[in-house]
């Protein structure tokens, strides 16, 4: 499924074996990575001093790709491993907590901000830190506010509608989610209620693919808001292996 494909495709044995050279983590930065929901940079490394020990916040974005959604930092988190080192095989221990915090214009962005200690040598030029983002706390009811055709692609609750098209009471819809769309029931809200369609024709896989037509009792206005309900949600991973430079 798109969403679960991760740019670049870089897996964690390749960076460990950087470790041999500064010239082959040269050739390994990697600084940014992005699926069909986010886009996780890397921001800086920046001195600082924590509790009377000497050491370096590292800094990260995480931001949406549909730029009309809110991220919400309850439901997302940037794992830091306990240890990270550099070309020279030495080591930085992470201390306290991870921060995260709402950009402060942007709401579909999310700044993230994790200290370590330990102070990298003159000849360090790059760290490897094998982050993790993890989604988890989802709703299992996705609402779509006041959607049209023209919003679309449209992503909520990272369940994103690829295809709105009415014709007469007919809707034709495409969808894909992070979990499975086999048992999603989707409904029109009206006056605070849900309306259920009388009549239905799809197609949905285990990957989170979503296509078919829902014929409805009544033709809403250009803007409507359309109802997913899933049938269950769980934590969901993507491995991040950074390779950032030091500066």
């Amino acid at each position: 499924m798109k969403q679960l494909v991760l740019i670049p495709a870089i897996i964690l044995a390749l960076v460990a074996g950087c470790h041999s050279s500064n010239e082959s983590l040269d050739e390994a930065e990697t600084t940014s990575f992005s699926n069909s929901l986010h886009i996780v940079d890397f921001k800086a490394i920046t001195k600082d001093t924590r509790q009377g020990k000497e050491g370096f916040t590292l800094s990260f974005t995480v931001t949406a790709s549909d730029k009309t959604r809110s991220l919400d930092k309850s439901t997302i988190q940037l794992d830091f491993p306990q240890e990270i080192g550099d070309e020279h095989g030495n080591t930085f221990i992470r201390q306290g907590n991870t921060v995260l915090q709402q950009h402060e214009d942007k709401p579909h962005v999310i700044k993230v901000s994790q200290f370590f200690t330990g102070k990298p040598a003159e000849n360090t030029s790059h760290l490897s830190v094998p982050a993790r983002l993890v989604i988890s706390n989802l709703n299992k009811t996705v609402r779509f506010h006041n959607v049209t055709r023209d919003m679309v692609p449209v992503t909520r609750q990272e369940l994103t509608i690829n295809k709105l098209e009415w014709n007469a009471k007919e809707l034709t819809l495409e969808a894909e989610d992070i979990f499975s769309m086999a048992n999603t029931e989707w409904s029109l809200l009206k006056n605070d209620e849900k309306i259920y369609p009388v009549f239905s024709n799809t197609d949905t896989t285990e990957d989170g693919e979503f296509q078919g037509t829902l014929e409805f009792a009544f033709q809403p206005k250009d803007r409507f808001t359309l109802v997913a309900e899933r049938n269950r949600t769980r934590t969901k991973e993507w491995e991040l292996p950074f390779v950032v430079p030091v500066e």
